[in-house]
């Protein structure tokens, strides 16, 4: 049976100035059509047509005040016509969802000034929408996925960082949930909150610090790495519980005659080929110091994967035994003949599960080869120790509590670190300087870091696994871009590997990390997962590339652009305007998709878009680019690959021909742009 819904901002009893639009027939929520009328005027005039892109409630207003119409048309203009399109439908369908399905006040109805609040929002979002694609890891996304995430709501609502915008995005929200995803068309955000351990307040770990740490654990990683494969045996001799005491312990406790002692420890080690692994800082002597040397191993291992992987604490503490799985992410092809051509690319994975509307569903993550070698350390402790406590490897939490060995009526379960554990002594190394406090200064001016006492200079810096969630998305997201002097190649390793995979387009992004929901019968990505993080961390990037590579460095910039830096550069030296102000205006102009910079061959760029002249191959068009900055260094070091890739060619082949332009335009901007005018002669 078909309901006529009416509007719920018309009220015939106030309305003067327009009589009723039409009404709604809910049949199984279809859509209204391109000609339903949402507001006409006292003349009986359509004023607002769903499908046009113009709309005027001012009719159904109370108010004497007149108000704006609703000019979607304005915001179909540019790159991305698709994509804009996109965006006006789904905001004109959720609006018409309000105004037809939301509740009202006391009277039941909404005003229009409070829709035309949400049309100001929706707005606002698409324009958010539309200013990620200059986002390497996500591009434009849909006001579906904006209004459905954890980490791009809020995103947005910060860089508005307007009350109204804020509180009308919480009427939203709150407004389509109660109108249900099954007419929306997906689940809206309930609570705009964030309740997720790695908050605004959590600093990046500073550069130095974070290449230390990264290290550090590889180091020990590698060190363990296929030197463990006779621990589970070794492990599961401990369910005798005199084996590897003393013979003064065992004669104790009643053990007698030779033939009846048990290896002690130092035996047991060079009986299992462990001797060599267990010494120095990972020395054992006894069964007391096997217990701490384990879980100090346990804990090695749970940092590597928070660095690598950027999981929560809890999501690395409830591994299973089985975590690791493959998954192809693109098939392999092969010619008529049958010869492979293109290798299928797989993707290795660490997955855990989480407890989501009722069941278990699976969660994964990236896992590179330096978390597979420690995931291995810990599958080789587990199987032993799993042995001790009697149950079935393949059912097995990863970190089991390794007390067992020691304490036989020790309880099935993971391993606490909270006590008792023996750190790695090169964390006391891990101490604060100027130059990280500086860093760390920069990374997030709006916190006063002069009042946070743990991130003083001279202070151990405090370790906490959050920290590697938000490190990794922040330098993930600046991989192969800031040329900070301090990068190394191992840490271009890592953060290039996670950018690998972390940048895929959001489809396969969903299908490679998230799960299967079976209630929507779709790919869904956990909303807190690392990804969101790491897309998000792009605009930092952008500010840091420009704050670091260009206003933060002594060379000279030439071009266009790179004369105003020069000009930005001169008035922080001479103390006209402070790097703190510049930085808070740059991150605001980057996040209203104002401002944006790259990296080039020739130097940087900062155009908004697409640049035809770079997909084209063409060089030095940079070079008279208004939005180009120059480094001499740069242009050099193009010279010289020029000149060296002429030998390979013929002097009259195209390609002779093309290089040689290019060289003598790059030649002829150094000497005439770049050759410091002569000093003029003394007297």
């Amino acid at each position: 049976m078909n309901v006529d819904i009416i509007s719920n901002i018309f009220d015939a009893n106030k309305c003067e100035l327009g009589v009723a639009p039409d009404s709604y027939q809910d049949e199984n929520y279809k859509r209204p059509s391109a000609g339903f009328v949402l507001c006409r005027n006292k003349d009986n005039e359509p004023t607002a047509v769903y499908g046009q892109d113009i709309w005027d409630f001012n009719p159904y207003r109370l108010s004497a005040k007149k108000e704006s119409k609703y000019r979607f048309d304005n915001l179909l203009k540019g790159e991305f016509t698709a994509e804009r399109r996109a965006l006006v439908d789904e905001a004109k369908y959720l609006l018409f969802c309000i105004k037809y399905f939301a509740r009202g006040g006391y009277t039941g109805t909404l005003s229009t000034t409070t829709l035309h609040g949400y049309y100001h929002v929706f707005i606002s979002a698409i324009k958010y929408c539309i200013s990620l694609n200059s986002n390497k890891f996500i591009g434009i996304i849909t006001l579906k996925e904006l209004f459905s995430n954890k980490t791009y709501l809020p995103h947005f609502l910060a860089t508005k960082n307007s009350f109204n915008i804020t509180k009308n995005c919480r009427s939203i929200c709150k407004h389509l949930n109660h109108i249900g995803k099954d007419r929306v068309g997906f689940k809206v955000l309930a609570d705009l909150s964030i309740n997720d351990d790695d908050s605004k307040q959590t600093p990046i770990i500073p550069t130095r610090l974070y290449l230390m740490m990264i290290t550090q654990l590889t180091d020990e990683v590698e060190s363990l790495d296929g030197r463990l494969d006779n621990l589970p045996d070794f492990l599961a001799e401990f369910s005798d519980r005199f084996y590897g005491r003393t013979h003064a312990t065992q004669k104790g406790y009643g053990v007698g005659g030779n033939k009846h002692w048990r290896l002690n420890m130092a035996q047991a080690l060079v009986a299992y080929k462990l001797d060599d692994v267990f010494k120095e800082h990972l020395s054992v002597t006894d069964i007391k110091t096997l217990t701490a040397t384990l879980k100090s191993i346990q804990y090695r291992m749970r940092l590597l994967i928070h660095l690598y992987t950027g999981m929560r604490d809890q999501e690395v503490m409830r591994l299973p035994y089985k975590c690791q799985n493959e998954r192809n992410i693109s098939e392999e092809f092969k010619d008529e003949q049958g010869k492979v051509f293109v290798k299928p690319r797989i993707v290795k994975l660490i997955s855990t599960t989480t407890k989501f509307t009722g069941y278990l569903q699976a969660e994964s993550w990236y896992a590179a080869p330096e978390v597979e070698k420690a995931i291995k350390v810990l599958q080789l402790i587990c199987e032993g120790l799993s042995k001790l406590y009697n149950v079935d490897i393949n059912n097995s939490d990863l970190f089991l509590n390794p007390s067992i060995i020691s304490h036989k009526t020790t309880e099935y379960g993971v391993v606490d670190f909270n006590h008792h554990l023996k750190k790695p002594a090169w964390i006391e190394s891990l101490v604060i300087s100027a130059q990280d406090f500086n860093e760390l200064e920069a990374s997030d001016p709006s916190l006063d870091f002069h009042e946070e006492p743990e991130f003083k200079i001279g202070q151990v810096w405090p370790i906490k696994s959050h920290q590697f969630r938000r490190s990794l998305a922040y330098y993930a997201a600046s991989s192969g871009f800031v040329k900070l002097p301090t990068l190394k190649r191992q840490f271009k390793h890592l953060t290039k590997e996670i950018t690998r995979y972390y940048s895929r387009n959001f489809e396969n992004v969903t299908t490679i990390f998230g799960y299967y929901n079976e209630e929507s019968k779709e790919f869904e990505l956990p909303s807190y997962h690392t990804i969101l993080n790491c897309q998000a961390a792009v605009i930092t990037d952008v500010v840091d590339m420009l704050m670091i590579d260009l206003l933060g460095s002594e060379e000279k910039l030439y071009g266009k652009t790179g004369g105003y830096v020069e000009r930005q550069r001169d008035k922080l030296r001479d103390g006209e305007i402070m790097i703190e102000d510049v930085r808070k205006e740059t991150n605001q102009r980057v996040d209203k998709g104002e401002l944006y910079y790259r990296d080039t061959l020739l130097g940087g760029c900062m155009k908004m878009g697409k640049c035809d002249q770079s997909m084209l191959g063409h060089i030095t068009a940079c070079l008279t680019c208004e939005d180009g900055t120059i480094k001499e260094n740069k242009v050099d070091v193009q010279i010289e690959v020029l000149i060296d890739q002429l030998t390979y060619f013929d002097e009259g082949s195209g390609e002779y021909q093309v290089m040689s332009a290019e060289l003598a335009e790059l030649t002829k901007y150094k000497e005439h742009r770049m050759t410091p005018e002569p000093r003029q002669r003394r007297d």
